[in-house]
């Protein structure tokens, strides 16, 4: 079995988190006179996935999001082709992770996804009527900053009318969402 090997900044990012959390749980222990406080951990809970559907600017953000909070069934049902494929193979990625560090890396990427991105469109292109090509910004604010990153969708109708996204890509850059170990 290969070695799997965590980005750098992904380490320094979980281990600031993990001593704010223990050092938060010393301290709430120590000053809480016996009383039994239960606070949730940040990034404990996964964020919930809001589906739009309809038009593929709709489709292209859900998916995005699904992405980012690694709601894959949520994300195989607005994929195919190569989405889907990279879709499977970051849950088969995550599902190769020991459990704490599944655990671990869990709850960076639930508080990294904690709120919705948007996406400003910059450019449509619809070689026919089954086929959108879409360039845009992803904006929002996650971890006290931010955040504006280019992304490339492209979306193609299903049998049924719906609108599903065959690629995403963000061009000039790796997949900033994919803080995950290398494949083996």
């Amino acid at each position: 079995m290969g070695s799997a090997r965590i980005p750098t900044p992904l380490v320094l990012v979980l281990s600031g988190t993990m001593l704010a959390i223990g050092a938060a749980a010393f301290l709430s222990a120590r000053f809480s006179d016996g009383e039994e406080v239960e606070e949730e951990l940040p990034g404990a809970v996964r964020p919930e996935v809001d589906v739009r559907r309809g038009t593929p600017e709709a489709v292209a953000e859900t998916f995005l999001d699904a992405w980012r909070k690694r709601d894959y069934e949520v994300a195989m049902a607005l994929s195919v082709a190569r989405a889907a494929a990279e879709v499977e193979a970051r849950r088969r990625r995550e599902s190769a992770m020991s459990e704490q560090e599944r655990e671990t890396a869990a709850m960076l990427w639930n508080t990294m996804a904690e709120h919705r991105l948007t996406l400003e469109i910059r450019e449509r292109e619809a070689p026919d009527a089954d086929h959108v090509v879409i360039a845009a910004v992803a904006r929002g604010h996650f971890l006290n900053q931010d955040y504006a990153n280019a992304v490339r969708f492209e979306l193609r109708r299903d049998t049924d009318g719906e609108w599903k996204v065959s690629a995403m890509d963000f061009p000039g850059a790796e997949d900033p969402f994919s803080a995950t170990p290398e494949a083996p």
